[in-house]
């Protein structure tokens, strides 16, 4: 999903679920990149914002997509108990 800079609108969306952590970290990291590489596409003139300072930061969760210092997209990665549906 593609939002303007500044434009605050919350969903979630499962990308999979993992056994192994790296794994579940490293898919959150290409996620983040690509929707990076979306965004640096968006013209300025639709995006919302005067010039667009993208980057991804590495959080202690995931990682977080950031326009102009505001995070636009976060890609966290959640626990789910053993015993729960997949």
């Amino acid at each position: 999903m593609q939002k303007a800079c500044g434009t605050a609108s919350q969903f979630r969306e499962i990308i999979g679920y993992f056994n192994d952590a790296e794994l579940a970290f490293e898919t959150a990291k290409t996620a983040a990149w690509q929707a990076l590489c979306v965004h640096a596409r968006t013209p300025l003139s639709d995006s919302g914002c005067e010039a667009l300072e993208l980057m991804v930061e590495d959080t202690e969760w995931g990682y977080d997509l950031r326009c102009n210092g505001r995070v636009v997209d976060r890609f966290w990665i959640h626990d789910r108990n053993a015993n729960q549906p997949a």
